[in-house]
């Protein structure tokens, strides 16, 4: 973990910024988080345990700095928007399955969408860089017990 943060410390150093204390906290409560997708106030909550004196607009700002120089990725599910960190440096391999009975949000790692890459960008002459992909159903604990 050291040498990635210190990469994330020189990317927000280059931004004319400091990894200030409170946004080593957030790193640290996203990275304990593992593959869980944590809403801001989530991370806020747990980052309170750590620093008690971190406010909720630092965790928001933090967020954006982050999300700006790509550390984490904003998730939106069902109105509600939740954060995950970029522990790769190439993102493109993975995507989301969405309980939409619990919520709970698991990651797929094996990316089934290269031929259909390579198909549009030759047809259309777009280059894609990235795609984002979310399968909606219900987690093996949830299969029976739908929502009513």
């Amino acid at each position: 973990m050291d040498d990635w943060l210190a990469e994330i410390r020189r990317a927000v150093e280059a931004r004319d910024q400091r990894l200030t204390p409170q946004r080593q906290v957030v790193l640290q409560v996203l990275a304990a988080g593992g593959d869980h997708h944590l809403s801001a106030e989530e991370i806020h909550e747990q980052a309170r345990i750590r620093q008690p004196d971190i406010g909720l607009a630092t965790v928001y700002r933090t967020l954006e700095l982050f999300e700006d120089l790509g550390v984490v990725s904003r998730l939106e599910v069902g109105g509600e928007t939740r954060f995950e960190l970029n522990r790769e440096r190439d993102l493109h391999y993975h995507h989301h399955l969405i309980c939409l009975n619990c919520g709970r949000i698991q990651e797929f790692r094996e990316d089934l969408l290269d031929e259909v890459e390579r198909r549009v960008e030759g047809e259309t002459g777009f280059t894609i860089i990235d795609h984002n992909l979310r399968f909606f159903g219900y987690c093996r604990h949830c299969r029976g017990r739908k929502k009513s």
